[in-house]
C-alpha cells in the first residue's frame, strides 16, 4: 500500500510535460509529505477529450486509520468502484516513499522518475464526497525489495485513454503493457523523519548513505 508520496512540480514542469497549463499557485504548492487525507492534485477530462482540469482532491478515505484506503489493486478495481458515483483521473506525484516490508521503524526510500518531473498515476475520484484512489499493481524489481506493490504509472498516450475510459477499467489494466524501463526510476533511501507527518521540507528526498 503506498500511503506517503510528495509533489513540488512547477508551471514549466506541467507545460513540458503535460501541455497543461496551470493558473492557480494553490495547485502548485510543494508538499514534500503528503498523507493520507490530505489533498493531492489531479488531472481530469472535462467536456471535451482533449481538455485537461487540475483539481486537488483528497487522498482516500476518511474514518478509521486502520479503514483508510489509498489504493485499488488494479485486479479488485472494478469491484470495489462499481457500485459508486466515480470516474478516472490522474493522479500527479513528484514521488513516493516505501518502508522495507511496510514497518515504519524501518529506513523508508523515495522513488522518483529520473527523465521526467511528474508521474502520472492512474486513479480515480470515488464517491459523493469526492476522495481519490491509486491504483497499483506488483511492482517492477528495483523496488520490490522495499515494497510488492507500485502505482501504475502512464506514458503520455496511455494517459489520454485512461481519462476516456467508461465502466470496467478491467480491460484497459491488464493489457497496459508498462513501456517504462527500470532504468526510468530512482529508488532512493531517505530520513525517517519522513516518519512524522509534521516534517515538510525538500530535505526529506535528499539521499542518505545505506
Amino acid at each position: 500500500m503506498i500511503t506517503r508520496a510528495a509533489f513540488f512540480a512547477d508551471k514549466r514542469d506541467f507545460e513540458e510535460q503535460l501541455s497543461v497549463h496551470i493558473k492557480s499557485d494553490i495547485f502548485l504548492e510543494p508538499n514534500y509529505n503528503i498523507t493520507p487525507g490530505e489533498y493531492l492534485p489531479t488531472l481530469v477530462n472535462v467536456d471535451s477529450e482533449s481538455d485537461l482540469h487540475p483539481k486537488k482532491i483528497r487522498w482516500g478515505t476518511v474514518g478509521n486509520k486502520n479503514d483508510e484506503t489509498t489504493s485499488f489493486e488494479k485486479e479488485k478495481v472494478w469491484d470495489l468502484i462499481k457500485s459508486k458515483k466515480s470516474k478516472p483521473c490522474l493522479i500527479l506525484l513528484s514521488g513516493f516513499y516505501v518502508w522495507k516490508k511496510d514497518r515504519e521503524n524501518e529506513h523508508p526510500f523515495f522513488v522518483r522518475m529520473l527523465n521526467n518531473p511528474i508521474m502520472a498515476v492512474a486513479g480515480y475520484i470515488v464517491g459523493e464526497d469526492e476522495y481519490c484512489c491509486m491504483v497499483v499493481t506488483d511492482s517492477n524489481p528495483l523496488i520490490h525489495p522495499m515494497s510488492d506493490k507500485m502505482p501504475i504509472v502512464l506514458n503520455n498516450v496511455a494517459m489520454l485513454d485512461w481519462l476516456q475510459l467508461k465502466g470496467n477499467p478491467t480491460k484497459f489494466l491488464k493489457e497496459y503493457k508498462d513501456p517504462l524501463l527500470l532504468t526510468d526510476f530512482s529508488v532512493l533511501r531517505v530520513s525517517k523523519k519522513v516518519n512524522d507527518p509534521k516534517n515538510n521540507d525538500a530535505k526529506l528526498i535528499q539521499p542518505i548513505p545505506k
